[in-house]
């Protein structure tokens, strides 16, 4: 009880700072500058949290003479903790906070459409994602936005997407809000027989059929 109160007033002091006039702008502004100064200027910005809490954004930095592939990254998802994380480790401090990346040739707006449905959904869903999840797509796999006429219907989580061929995927840690650091989670479509696999087998198992495969972290 005695530890109570402190965080009480954490939860207040970020409340009204999230709900000031410029708390989202200052947020949303360091993201992006951090973005910038890793991976380049950015490109379009689109609204992916479609009214629902919390809000959440994605920005689009394209394609540069030394990286031939487009990286879209959420900006919100961060600027709070996921729920339960606190409840699943001793020291949450190092997963608390993420945001998504992916990395792709697809056509931005069609890749885009994936964190409509993922950028909220740790929220939704009262969980949260980390290192190896897998998440099944939440409808028909013909309308996977990554691929579904390939058989792809849900995607694979990582941190360190190098794993995997394709080119070496830049870094996107040293960001840091409420004292934690952000993770970024690379975003591999997978199909569902993957899914299973990773379900009853471990992530591990995947990623190294994954990579026996010749399967590139660079959805195209």
């Amino acid at each position: 009880m005695e530890g109570l109160a402190p965080r009480l007033e954490r939860s207040r002091a970020y409340w009204r700072w999230r709900q000031s006039a410029s708390g989202w702008d200052q947020f949303q502004q360091a993201l992006l500058g951090h973005l910038r100064a890793r991976v380049g200027p950015g490109g379009h910005y689109w609204d992916a949290s479609a009214g629902q809490q919390p809000p959440a954004g994605v920005t689009e930095r394209p394609p540069e003479p030394h990286r031939p592939y487009t990286i879209l990254s959420t900006v919100g998802m961060s600027c709070q903790r996921m729920p339960v994380v606190e409840q699943v480790l001793d020291d949450p401090s190092g997963y608390a906070r993420i945001e998504l990346a992916l990395a792709t040739t697809l056509p931005s707006a069609q890749a885009a459409r994936v964190f409509l449905w993922l950028a909220t959904y740790p929220w939704r869903a009262v969980t949260w994602f980390g290192p190896g999840h897998s998440v099944r797509w939440y409808h028909e796999p013909a309308t996977f936005p990554l691929g579904g006429t390939e058989g792809y219907g849900a995607v694979l989580l990582l941190d360190a997407a190098g794993s995997l061929r394709g080119p070496q995927p830049p870094d996107l840690s040293g960001f840091t809000f409420g004292g934690d650091p952000v993770r970024w989670l690379w975003i591999v479509p997978i199909s569902e027989r993957d899914r299973q696999l990773a379900k009853d087998h471990g992530s591990a198992s995947l990623v190294s059929r994954l990579a026996a495969q010749q399967r590139s972290w660079v959805a195209s």
